[in-house]
């Protein structure tokens, strides 16, 4: 009996002595994340027109990031004017970026131009299968856009419908307009 008493007082000490003490802060040990880079694609949206590059959307989302210990690299591959058409002739130059996320915000000045909506999507389209067979763990955002109704209720409805068809089409996730 005094051996199993002496054996229960010896374990209930090797817990006690090994249980965190609240007077000893703990440190918790710091995660190294490889960086990572996101391409932030396409018009003056992205590429902050008539603002400080720093500050653009891109960058403001890298400092956001950075404060929040995420480490992070954006690209900010903007280019103001641009329409979906412009983007697609211009894609290939973005297959060497080894990009583990894809921001894709394109179409903003088809719709201001009221170009062909299908047109629209069928260049979305080739923009997106580019980059998966370029980069086929690359994660895709795309940024959903509405038009005002002054351009016209069904081009306007048509026009922010094609983002959530591209999105479902392509599984990747939509960042609702």
């Amino acid at each position: 009996m005094k051996i199993k008493f002496l054996l229960f007082i010896t374990i209930l000490f090797l817990l006690w002595s090994c249980a965190p003490q609240e007077n000893i802060p703990e440190k918790k040990p710091e995660i190294v994340q490889e960086k990572m880079k996101i391409l932030a694609l396409w018009d003056s949206l992205t590429a902050g027109y008539n603002l400080d590059i720093s500050e653009s959307y891109p960058s403001q989302l890298e400092k956001i990031l950075a404060e929040n210990n995420y480490n992070y690299e954006i690209i900010n591959a903007g280019v103001s004017g641009d329409t979906s058409k412009n983007l697609l002739d211009r894609i290939d130059l973005y297959s060497e970026i080894d990009a583990d996320i894809y921001i894709i915000t394109i179409g903003g000045n088809d719709g201001l131009r009221r170009q062909s909506v299908p047109e629209m999507k069928e260049n979305i389209q080739k923009i997106v299968t580019n980059i998966q067979e370029n980069n086929p763990d690359a994660k895709m955002i795309l940024g959903g856009m509405k038009l005002p109704i002054n351009y016209g209720l069904s081009y306007a409805q048509e026009y922010q419908k094609t983002y959530s068809e591209l999105a479902e089409e392509n599984s990747i996730f939509l960042y609702p307009q």
